[in-house]
């Protein structure tokens, strides 16, 4: 681990000391671990865990805000993928004044596909850059959703 990585991994720790901790940071900082720890396929597959977990919470939540009965999403949030949350959902749900911006929803498509290399084709060589992008872009969209919330 580099000092920069160092400095990061400390700050975010410090976020998450400062703002609690909750499933999302959770899963966030065992990723940022194995980042450092050097397990890059392991790095993306828990930020994408978060990643799902934390915008499938935003995308029910705005539903629900604009009217959608808590059956029907339970019905359907089983069949929700997590491509239609990233590419479609996160975009037309969010404040028309701040809408994601294309590199976010790109980097998490990125991370969204890796991930299912890895698990459904067992592709686990996935380069630190690739596992930092993922780690880094599941964080940006942590902040974004707590700006627009």
């Amino acid at each position: 681990m580099v000092g920069r990585d160092k400095t990061r991994l400390r700050v975010s720790i410090q976020s998450c000391l400062k703002d609690g901790v909750d499933f999302y940071r959770s899963r966030l900082f065992d990723a940022e671990q194995a980042l450092y720890d050097g397990d890059f396929a392991l790095a993306v597959v828990i930020a994408a865990i978060a990643l799902e977990a934390r915008l499938s919470d935003f995308v029910n939540s705005e539903w629900r805000r604009r009217g959608v009965s808590k059956n029907r999403l339970d019905q359907v949030d089983k069949e929700i993928k997590l491509s239609l949350m990233v590419n479609v959902e996160l975009t037309a749900l969010a404040p028309d004044a701040n809408k994601p911006s294309a590199e976010l929803v790109g980097a998490l498509d990125r991370t969204r596909r890796i991930r299912n290399g890895i698990i459904h084709d067992r592709k686990t060589a996935v380069a630190y850059s690739n596992a930092k992008e993922s780690v880094e872009s599941v964080k940006q969209l942590f902040e974004y959703l707590k700006d627009i919330s």
